[in-house]
């Protein structure tokens, strides 16, 4: 018999975005747009901060998530978050 090459089947990436927005979905989240910053504080004094986030939230169940890019920054650079 003859010996035929297999191929190999193509994956999309991006599969965990579509499972992300179904646990959101399913958590009843709804998107909260107008946000032009976040800054969460973290215990050593350093800085995560998104600039234009995408944000969504269930105040009921009190849960928000925060997406896009992020910056952390130093305890010396926290102080003047804007303007440096």
């Amino acid at each position: 018999s003859v010996r035929r090459k297999m191929n190999a089947a193509q994956r999309v990436q991006g599969g965990n975005d579509k499972k992300l927005e179904a646990t959101l979905k399913k958590m009843n989240v709804q998107t909260i747009n107008g946000m032009e910053e976040v800054n969460m504080f973290k215990e050593d004094g350093s800085v995560i901060h998104f600039q234009a986030p995408k944000v969504s939230a269930n105040i009921s169940s009190n849960t928000f998530v925060e997406g896009g890019s992020a910056e952390t920054r130093s305890p010396a650079r926290a102080s003047c978050l804007t303007s440096c």
